[in-house]
């Protein structure tokens, strides 16, 4: 699993939405514009990390340092 931030969140979808755009010519655009819709549906869907679970997680992988 990686934490990612908002604004990377943001750009990820940007990048798809305009992927998504782009004319098919060939099968493998259309399968790529495939997979980027349904990324788009998985992003959607995930639910934003409280700023607790987040501080756990720093707590947790500064441990192991």
């Amino acid at each position: 699993m990686y934490v990612i931030s908002n604004e990377q969140h943001k750009d990820i979808m940007q990048f798809l939405n305009i992927l998504r755009s782009v004319p098919v010519q060939d099968n493998r655009m259309f399968n790529i514009q495939r997979r980027a819709g349904i990324t788009i549906k998985k992003l959607a869907k995930a639910r934003q990390i409280s700023n607790e679970q987040l501080k756990r997680i720093q707590d947790e992988n500064n441990i192991g340092n």
